[in-house]
């Protein structure tokens, strides 16, 4: 008999569909993978009316190689990505010796059938010992196929799958400062999802090279999972917080934004409105910027980079040339009612709801450096 395990196809010949396990007439076709060195020999097929579902919690399941060359299928479902243990345990007054497992996937969009394979177990070292196998899942659903180690062995075994999800990094983020102003990038929020676990550290990535905790780069630590840093001159970076819990699970949050500047916004004011359609108009917009840092800055321009969701920028009027900015001094964005012209403009459509927020760039000279700070907020913080 040969040792190879073989694909089967069920061709449902009253026309009803497999899936669904309509009462029926079907045919089986058997095809020998690429990979079985011999393509001739006897089989046996065994018909089983369904899987038997899995729980994630770590209940065991009993399972049993009831003959020769027998296979025993399972599936289950995951809903959050995580680190999943799957073990086959040896029973006592079992005959079997060694299990040997095959976790697969859906590898054909969404066909719900188990044609990927994720992983398999490895063989065992000793007779009796527990079959273990770990993988990172995401969320989808899976399949376990259970076989004897040794293709003659049968007996009874019991199957548990436990999970360990790992921590989530929460911050205060995004921040926002006046350069020379101190930042606090605070961590504490983060918590561990596994059971009896804690966040046990936090580090902090503050000039985006993905290296952690750097001396004077990362910020000084006031108190575990916060730490401050003082950007001396403007600057536009991301922050990363890693955290890890006791268990030895670790998680990156996403990176958010850093922004640092002198000049922000600080009012708008409708000039003029211009009525395309019915829902539609055209507003001409004053905005107040201001300097609120300590040096003085040259050669402003800002740029409307994002609106609201009801609002679109009018792209030959969103930027603005506004000269030199002493500390504490303010400048307008040009607008004149009676042409209905504008440096910045945006279109308003009525029938869509409100969302979203303004963002801006601003591009200037400080010190002899030119420097380019995206992300601006909607008003000065």
């Amino acid at each position: 008999m040969l040792s190879s395990f073989y694909w089967c196809k069920f061709v449902n010949l009253d026309g009803g569909g497999v899936s669904s396990y309509n009462s029926g007439k079907y045919k089986v076709r058997i095809t020998a993978p690429d990979t079985t060195p011999t393509k001739e020999g006897a089989y046996t097929i065994r018909v089983t009316s369904s899987n038997i579902r899995l729980n994630l919690d770590g209940t065991h399941t009993d399972g049993n190689i009831s003959f020769t060359g027998d296979n025993d299928w399972y599936e289950f479902d995951v809903l959050t990505r995580g680190t999943y243990t799957i073990k086959a345990s040896m029973v006592a007054v079992s005959q079997l010796k060694n299990a040997h497992m095959y976790l697969y996937g859906d590898g054909s969009a969404g066909q719900n059938i188990p044609t990927s394979l994720v992983t398999e177990s490895q063989d065992s070292a000793s007779v009796g010992e527990p079959s273990i196998m770990k993988a990172e899942l995401d969320p989808g659903k899976y399949w376990l196929r259970v076989r004897a180690e040794e293709m003659d062995d049968t007996g009874a075994y019991e199957l548990n799958i436990t999970s360990r999800l790992p921590p989530i990094p929460l911050t205060n983020g995004p921040w926002i400062a006046v350069a020379g102003n101190q930042l606090t990038f605070d961590g504490t929020a983060s918590y561990a999802q596994n059971p009896g676990a804690t966040i046990v550290s936090y580090e902090w990535d503050l000039d985006g090279d993905g290296i952690f905790n750097e001396v004077n780069d990362d910020g000084i630590m006031t108190s575990p999972g916060i730490v401050t840093k003082t950007f001396t001159s403007p600057n536009a970076g991301v922050a990363v917080l890693k955290v890890t819990d006791s268990i030895g699970d670790s998680a990156e949050s996403d990176a958010e934004i850093i922004t640092i500047g002198l000049a922000f916004v600080t009012n708008y004011q409708n000039c003029w409105v211009n009525r395309l359609t019915r829902i539609i108009s055209r507003y001409g917009i004053i905005v107040t910027v201001k300097n609120i840092g300590s040096d003085e800055i040259e050669n402003l321009v800002l740029t409307l980079t994002e609106v609201p969701s009801n609002r679109f920028i009018y792209a030959p009027a969103k930027t603005s040339d506004l000269g030199n900015l002493a500390p504490g001094d303010e400048a307008t964005t040009a607008c004149n009612p009676t042409t209905k012209e504008a440096d910045i403009q945006t279109t308003l459509n009525r029938r869509l709801p409100p969302g979203g927020s303004w963002s801006w760039e601003a591009e200037f000279d400080l010190g002899g450096s030119h420097y380019v700070i995206p992300n601006l907020p909607p008003l000065a913080p």
